[in-house]
């Protein structure tokens, strides 16, 4: 039995690596567990992983796993919304960089258009110095680059197949940041005793055999409501209306202004410019929002986002 949040997922990067790395940097405890190949039977939700149980909690979803973890953070509860925003983006962009790379995997000419595609939106957000926050420490954006250079799995194992390819030359800001991310004491130790940052496929089917042939018991959380985050710092910016720009449909905008509407944030929601300004603005993809000077997009990050200022 443990207090601590049991993350379930293979021992591969995928969509688990942000989040050990996230608890590593932000001194979350976590214990984390291989459930074998049946996995869809033992972590119920919707047979996908990764799954998070802590006391008498239990949710899926990458990213709600990575916004839950930052949230038991002491260490990072003076990030301001609009900061922990910016997190949520770059770790949206990761998940649509992962899955638009293995949609590639197997067309080498393709798959420096998809990483330039990706890694130059991200370098305009990048810093020339320090982190992206201007912390002493790196945060999720910063880890999000650091997964995308460094994890196994999916990413460079993708990227071998585009061979004479090198981002390092063409996002030399994100070179720069991935440096200084890596001599960060944290996640010195996390690299050198992690079994899943590098880990290939032939290690990680052994793994899951072998845990699923020893019929191991997975850890079980003690049956209690697990603790409160800290409180966050409040918002940087003050009662200015949000503009949203998006199609007047529902699809990815509709959430946005559903929350808007409950929260009590005053919100103005735009059609598109017509003349495609918005395409020049981050990867181009829309819902884009901004809150006084504040810009931000992907729809995930400007969902929580809302609900992180709504006076409500």
């Amino acid at each position: 039995m443990t207090s601590a949040p049991i993350l379930d997922y293979f021992p591969l990067a995928g969509r688990g690596e942000l989040s050990r790395l996230i608890c590593a940097t932000a001194g979350v405890d976590i214990v984390n567990n291989n459930p074998g190949a049946k996995y869809k039977t033992k972590c119920g939700w919707f047979g996908t992983l990764p799954v998070v149980r802590h006391g008498t909690v239990t949710f899926a979803q990458s990213a709600a796993v990575q916004k839950y973890f930052s949230a038991l953070s002491q260490k990072w509860k003076l990030l301001t919304p609009q900061q922990v925003a910016v997190d949520d983006m770059f770790a949206a962009y990761l998940e649509d960089l992962l899955m638009a790379l293995f949609k590639v995997k197997n067309d080498a000419a393709s798959i420096p258009t998809v990483m330039d595609r990706y890694l130059a939106a991200l370098e305009q957000l990048v810093p020339p110095d320090g982190f992206i926050h201007g912390q002493g420490f790196p945060t999720t954006a910063d880890l999000v680059l650091f997964v995308v250079t460094h994890a196994f799995m999916p990413a460079q194992w993708i990227l071998k197949k585009a061979k004479g390819y090198t981002w390092q030359e063409r996002f030399p800001k994100i070179k720069g940041n991935v440096d200084r991310t890596f001599a960060v004491a944290e996640i010195q130790t996390y690299v050198r005793g992690s079994g899943t940052l590098k880990a290939g496929p032939a290690t990680v089917f052994a793994k899951v055999i072998g845990s699923t042939l020893c019929g191991c018991n997975s850890p079980s959380p003690i049956s209690e409501q697990p603790p409160s985050g800290p409180a966050r710092a409040p918002s940087s910016i003050g009662t200015e209306v949000i503009e949203l720009v998006y199609f007047p449909i529902a699809a990815r905008g509709e959430l946005c202004r559903l929350l808007a509407a409950v929260g009590g944030v005053r919100l103005e929601v735009q059609p598109p410019p017509e003349d495609q300004s918005h395409k020049k603005k981050f990867t181009g993809s829309l819902p884009q929002m901004k809150h006084g000077d504040f810009e931000l997009t992907q729809s995930g990050a400007i969902e929580s986002y809302i609900a992180a200022i709504a006076p409500k």
